[in-house]
């Protein structure tokens, strides 16, 4: 947010527009007539910082003389914690048969866990930003004692990965792959 001092302004004397990254804010009063009059004018360029939504921007007066002009943050999309869905395939192959031409920088990057102990259901994988955590839960009732399980493994995505194109896929024996291909500029 940013406020300007607009002494003596009504609201509708005030036009605000946003284009080229600036607000620009311009209020204009007269009074009188032809013969005798008074004019008043402010013009103010704001110029919008660098994450922050240009497209949302809100003005108005919280007094008589100040004029508040706010927006919000853009959405980091980093900061914000996503769950994976975990794909069911027929099988994760372990990638031996491919061609050893195949420079290593340019192979996806994949980790695998053997999650073979839990249900589909009990496993969680999350990411945020390049790091990707996978955790699983299990209890259960076995002769009057109860059993628990639980698995807790996190990691982050090396650089030259693409880890917001991350996959998890498990196969039928219960192992997990997590995956990414790498960014164009890893390839090079």
């Amino acid at each position: 947010s940013h406020a300007i001092q607009l002494e003596n302004f009504k609201p509708e004397e005030v036009k605000v527009t946003v284009d080229d990254g600036c607000v620009r804010i311009h209020a204009h009063h007269a009074v009188g007539n032809d013969e005798n009059g008074e004019v008043r004018e402010v013009k103010r360029c704001v110029k919008i910082p660098d994450g922050v939504d240009g497209s949302k921007v809100n003005c108005r007066f919280v007094n008589d003389n100040t004029y508040l002009v706010e927006a919000p943050l853009l959405r980091n999309e980093d900061d914000e914690e996503t769950e994976l869905k975990i794909e069911s395939v027929p099988a994760i192959t372990d990638g031996k048969k491919e061609d050893m031409q195949l420079v290593e920088s340019s192979k996806p990057f994949e980790t695998k866990l053997d999650l073979s102990v839990f249900e589909p259901d009990h496993i969680t994988v999350k990411r945020r930003g390049n790091m990707v955590s996978v955790s699983a839960d299990h209890s259960r009732e076995e002769g009057g004692v109860k059993v628990s399980r639980s698995f807790r493994r996190e990691f982050t995505v090396p650089k030259g990965v693409d880890y917001k194109q991350i996959k998890c896929v498990r196969d039928p024996k219960g192992h997990i792959a997590i995956m990414a291909p790498r960014t164009p500029e890893s390839k090079k």
